[in-house]
C-alpha cells in the first residue's frame, strides 16, 4: 500500500485534541437524595474536575474519527501484485539524438522508441542541453523511466556533472554511434597568400609560389586567415608598415609560429646566417579594406629564404585535412556513467490506481454518528436512587 498524499499524516497531531478535552472537561455534581443526611445544612454544588481520563469508549471513538479522516486525506492506494508487475515491465524513454550523427542514430532511436511503452524523440546539436527537459517529461510518467543519449560523444559534449543532476530514479543509457555521419564544418576558401612585390619582381614572386605549390603547398587558403607577404620594392611598403600594428588574434600567432618553426625555413635561415625573426616581421594591417596578417620579408622574392617562407605561409593558411580527429569519450567511460532505471516510479502520486479514501470518509462518518449517539446517551439524566428509610429514622 502507498499513499498519494503522505503529507496528510501530519494531521494525526489532532488526536491530542479529544484527549485534552476529556482531561479539561468539567461536569456538574450529581444529586443523590439520601434520607439520613437530609438534616445537614445544604452545601454549594460545584462542578467536578477530572484528574484522569474517563469515558474511554467515547474517547476512543473520537480519536478514531480523526484517524479515519487523516487517512482519507492521505489517499491510500493498494498496488496488487499484477499491477506492480505491469508497472515494472513498462518503461518510458526520452531519447535524445545528436543531430550531427542523425543519419546513423535515427534508425537506432526508432527501434528504441518502438520497444518502449511510451517514448519521445528529440534532436539537438548539443544533446546535454535537453537533459532537464527530458527529465521533466519523464517525471510525469507512471512507470520505469530512462533517458537515452545517442551520439558519437565528443569529449567536450558531455560531462558526469550534467548526468548527476538527473533525478536518481531515472535511468541513463549512453549509446555511442559512428561519427562518420557527422558533417564536417564548411570552411570558406580563398586564393593563397597575397604577394606584394614591385613590378620588376612580380614574375619572380609568382615563380616562387608555383615552386611552393609543387613542393606540397596548397593554392587555396582559409577565408578567415587572410595573409599577405610584403617584399622589398613594393610601392606602398612604407605606407603599409606605417599604418600597421602588432598582431593580436590567435590565428595570427598560429601562422607565425608555423612559419618560424618550419624546418625548411630554419635551414634556409642558416644558409644566410640570419635568424628567422630578423627576416620576417609579422604585423597586422588593412589591405583593400580587410584586416590581414602582413609578413614583411627582408629578402628578395627570388631568394631561397623567400621561397621557403612562401611555402610555409601557404601551408599554414591551407584548410585542415578532412580526416576527423575529434577526440571522443571512451566506451568504458560511457558505461561507467550509465545507471539502470528504478524498478518502479519513486513518485507514487502518478500511480494509475483509484484511491481508497472514499471508504475511509464513509468509516469516519459512521464513527461520528456512533460517537454522537453514545455521547447523547451519556448526557441523559439517570433516575435518582432512593434509599430505604430505616425504622429509626421514621421514629425520629
Amino acid at each position: 500500500m502507498t499513499f498519494l498524499q503522505p503529507w496528510a499524516w501530519i494531521g494525526l497531531v489532532a488526536v491530542v485534541g479529544p484527549v485534552v478535552a476529556h482531561l479539561l472537561a468539567r461536569r456538574s455534581a450529581r444529586r443523590l437524595p439520601f434520607p439520613t443526611v437530609r438534616f445537614l445544612p445544604p452545601a454549594i454544588q460545584t462542578p467536578v474536575s477530572r484528574d484522569r481520563l474517563t469515558d474511554m469508549a467515547l474517547l476512543a471513538l473520537r480519536c478514531l474519527v480523526i484517524v479515519a479522516a487523516v487517512a482519507a486525506l492521505a489517499q491510500p492506494v493498494w498496488l496488487t501484485g499484477d499491477r506492480r508487475r505491469t508497472l515494472d515491465e513498462s518503461v518510458a524513454r526520452a531519447i535524445v539524438v545528436d543531430s550531427g550523427v542523425a543519419t546513423t542514430a535515427d534508425p537506432l532511436a526508432a527501434r528504441l522508441s518502438a520497444e518502449s511503452t511510451t517514448a519521445r524523440v528529440a534532436h539537438a546539436a548539443a544533446p546535454a542541453q535537453l537533459l532537464r527537459e527530458a527529465a521533466n517529461w519523464l517525471a510525469q510518467q507512471p512507470m520505469r523511466r530512462e533517458i537515452v543519449l545517442v551520439s558519437d560523444f565528443p569529449s567536450e559534449a558531455l560531462s558526469k556533472a550534467e548526468l548527476d543532476r538527473i533525478p536518481a530514479g531515472i535511468g541513463i543509457r549512453l549509446l555511442p554511434v559512428s561519427s562518420s555521419g557527422r558533417p564536417h564544418p564548411v570552411v570558406e576558401l580563398r586564393d593563397g597568400p597575397i604577394l606584394l612585390t614591385g613590378a620588376a619582381d612580380r614574375a619572380n614572386a609568382l615563380a616562387v609560389y608555383e615552386a611552393a605549390v609543387a613542393q606540397g603547398a596548397v593554392r587555396a587558403a582559409r577565408k578567415d586567415r587572410p595573409v599577405a607577404l610584403l617584399f622589398p620594392g613594393h610601392e606602398g611598403r612604407d605606407a603599409l608598415l606605417k599604418s600597421a600594428h602588432d598582431i593580436d588574434e590567435p590565428w595570427m600567432f598560429d601562422v607565425v609560429r608555423a612559419i618560424t618553426q618550419d624546418r625548411i625555413v630554419l635551414a634556409a635561415a642558416q644558409e644566410v646566417a640570419m635568424p628567422v625573426a630578423g627576416i620576417v616581421a609579422p604585423v597586422a594591417a588593412a589591405i583593400n579594406g580587410e584586416r590581414h596578417l602582413l609578413l614583411a620579408i627582408d629578402a628578395q622574392p627570388a631568394s631561397l629564404i623567400s621561397a621557403a617562407i612562401v611555402r610555409a605561409a601557404a601551408r599554414a593558411v591551407a584548410p585542415a585535412p578532412a580526416a576527423d580527429t575529434t577526440a571522443t569519450l571512451s566506451a568504458e567511460q560511457l558505461k561507467a556513467w550509465e545507471r539502470a532505471p528504478a524498478s518502479t516510479a519513486p513518485d507514487d502520486s502518478h500511480i494509475p490506481d483509484d484511491s481508497r479514501g472514499r471508504w475511509l470518509w464513509l468509516a469516519a462518518l459512521v464513527l461520528m454518528v456512533t460517537e454522537r449517539v453514545i455521547a447523547q446517551r451519556a448526557r441523559r439524566p439517570r433516575p435518582a436512587a432512593h434509599t430505604e428509610v430505616s425504622d429509626v429514622a421514621r421514629v425520629a
